[in-house]
């Protein structure tokens, strides 16, 4: 059923360089973060004064390029305007090359205790494919610095299924990935998302072969003590992100910065996407939310199915759902794709390599 909890979310829609696969809302800025963009932040925030939260996360973009005086304004922007009395997790995304010694001290100082860092892969050939800045040489160094700076909750990101890699290669990507003891580890089958660099190239994925990999990382993974607890997630016991968590039981979220969404459980509305158009609009006390939607009723059932469903321990299902796709649960089922149990419904370890499909059917 839909959790209670809160979860307050960051967007930092700044990078050194936008990599070739990416549709996430950034932009390129080679001086780091505009000052102008972290002062209106507060302005932002002010509209959720008071409210109880239970985890923070700070995405983006590349938040770590964030200077450490930019850190601690944001840490005391939140600790003054929400509740945080219950915080137990506090996430900060960071990428290799803008990870300092600097920058870890005030993420810590501002009650960071989790880092998510983006290594994608560990060969510099696919690195350089991919557009990313960094080489496994320097993650290597950030994580060590990450690490030494006393976290001792890091996650890594890595991409598959790049074209021309193997199963083998991937092996040796995830056997040296896990090397260096990461609690949480996020696999992501790549994707050609419109507008692009790679789409324009015409890029095309082998669908099949990624579905190899997956398969094999996931045993791989559980042989080496991480418990799959969402279709592209893996995290030592304990260690699952909390906050993710509450995306995906439906709980209430609230988004602060260009392009970051916030809902209540009846309604969804999300700020404008153009950061320097979301800095003018707040500066000038201008409406900036862009899209406000009711998700109540057969919508919320919809988005409780797709985002319920990606985890590994599935999903309640009411009467009011069962009535209305009970349909398609009957033909996965029969088709091996889901299993239930009472009014417990899951995707099965063959349904989550066609997660996608499945999950389209509920729309």
């Amino acid at each position: 059923m839909p959790s209670f909890m809160t979860g307050l979310y960051i967007h930092i829609p700044f990078c050194r360089k936008k990599c070739v696969y990416c549709d996430f809302s950034s932009v390129p800025s080679v001086t780091g973060v505009p000052q102008s963009y972290v002062d209106v932040l507060a302005a932002d925030m002010r509209r959720y004064r008071g409210e109880a939260i239970e985890t923070v996360y700070i995405g983006g973009g590349t938040p770590s390029l964030l200077t450490s005086g930019q850190i601690r304004a944001i840490g005391a922007l939140i600790s003054d305007t929400f509740d945080t009395t219950a915080v137990t997790e506090m996430t900060c995304e960071v990428n290799p090359e803008s990870v300092t010694l600097e920058t870890i001290a005030a993420l810590r100082d501002i009650g960071v205790n989790r880092i998510s860092m983006g290594l994608q892969s560990t060969d510099d050939a696919a690195l350089r494919w991919l557009g990313r800045i960094h080489t496994a040489h320097e993650f290597e160094i950030a994580f060590r610095t990450v690490r030494n700076a006393g976290c001792d909750n890091i996650g890594i990101d890595l991409i598959y299924g790049l074209p021309g890699q193997t199963v083998d290669s991937w092996r040796s990507v995830l056997e040296k990935a896990i090397a260096f003891h990461p609690e949480h580890m996020s696999l992501y089958a790549l994707t050609i998302e419109p507008g692009t660099p790679l789409a324009e190239r015409k890029i095309i994925v082998d669908q099949d072969m990624q579905a190899d990999m997956y398969e094999w990382a996931g045993k791989f993974l559980a042989a080496n003590g991480f418990v799959q607890y969402e279709i592209s997630n893996w995290a030592k016991p304990g260690y699952e992100s909390r906050h993710n968590l509450i995306y995906w039981r439906g709980g209430r979220y609230i988004g602060i910065g260009a392009a970051a969404a916030s809902c209540d459980g009846r309604r969804r509305w999300v700020n404008e996407r153009d950061g320097a158009q979301y800095t003018r609009l707040v500066q000038t006390d201008n409406n900036f939310v862009v899209d406000d939607e009711c998700i109540e009723g057969p919508i919320r059932d919809a988005e409780h199915l797709m985002l319920g469903l990606r985890l590994t321990a599935g999903i309640l299902v009411t009467d009011d759902i069962r009535m209305r796709h009970g349909g398609a649960f009957d033909q996965f089922i029969t088709q091996g794709l889901m299993e239930m149990s009472g009014n417990n419904v899951r995707l099965t370890p063959r349904g989550m390599l066609v997660s996608n499909q499945v999950l389209r059917e509920f729309v």
